[in-house]
């Protein structure tokens, strides 16, 4: 059960302006355990806030934020940031930069089993571990449209992206159905190494050529980069691995390109 109350207004000279606050009571993750038992989950709250200038004009801005948080002192903020810029009627530019900043205090681990882990307490025999994590994730992406006639035109996309984990101190669920932990005594068991970044580049370019009504040759190119990284994969050298937003990092790994093309043709009947 919750309750939301949200509302949206355009001014007089344009300009949007949304806003909204949403209230969730105390519920049930099925699949938090990833198929163990039951959990509770806290009551959550928070609101959101954003705003855009006059879209008739040549360059829009948007900006939008929003920010929730529970009774457990779990939060998430989120920030947004799009501009538009139609530099004619036959090219257009899309800007949006995006950061996320969570801190969850029950990120699911592991489920390891109680034998194993002397101290542990378990449920039916096996330790549901969650750790306190605290992630940022930073986002550009953009975007351009030229229009050289009616039956050509070329689109271009690019997004860089990459996030990065810290955890901290392991604890067990202790209860089914419950939102009850301890802190998990097994020191084998060390939070920091689950600390994590991804990262990945990707970009697509795509020329299209209708050459005749309702037939088009699209050629295609995409290049990717992607590497995920954990500080437990560097066991002899922990100092090795970095774990902080870096735009150095997206792109110290291969790229993998492909090209590719499709021919659609219209039949009339």
């Amino acid at each position: 059960m919750g309750a939301e109350v949200n509302s949206w207004m355009q001014l007089r000279d344009y300009r949007e302006w949304w806003w909204g606050t949403n209230y969730q009571t105390e519920g049930t993750r099925r699949y938090e355990t990833r198929g163990g038992p039951l959990m509770r989950e806290p009551a959550t709250y928070g609101g959101w806030m954003g705003v855009k200038t006059d879209t008739r004009k040549s360059l829009v801005v948007s900006i939008e934020g929003n920010h929730f948080r529970d009774t457990s002192l779990s939060h998430d903020t989120n920030a947004d940031l799009a501009v538009q810029w139609n530099q004619s009627s036959a090219i257009n530019h899309n800007l949006e930069i995006e950061f996320h900043n969570r801190k969850d205090d029950t990120q699911y681990l592991a489920t390891v089993d109680v034998a194993s882990h002397p101290g542990a307490q378990g449920i039916g025999g096996l330790s549901y571990l969650f750790g306190r994590i605290h992630q940022q994730t930073a986002t550009v992406t953009l975007r351009t449209n030229l229009l050289f006639s009616r039956d050509k035109s070329l689109e271009i996309y690019a997004q860089p992206f990459i996030t990065v984990g810290d955890y901290a101190e392991v604890r067990e669920l202790i209860r089914p159905d419950t939102y009850e932990f301890i802190h998990f005594m097994d020191p084998a068991v060390n939070p920091h190494d689950f600390d994590f970044r991804f990262t990945a580049v990707n970009w697509n370019v795509v020329y299209r050529w209708e050459y005749r009504p309702g037939s088009t040759i699209y050629l295609v190119w995409t290049q990717g980069r992607e590497q995920f990284d954990r500080r437990d994969f560097h066991p002899g050298s922990p100092g090795s691995f970095n774990n902080d937003i870096r735009l150095s990092s997206m792109f110290g790994t291969e790229a993998e390109n492909k090209v590719l093309a499709k021919i659609t043709y219209w039949f009339a009947i």
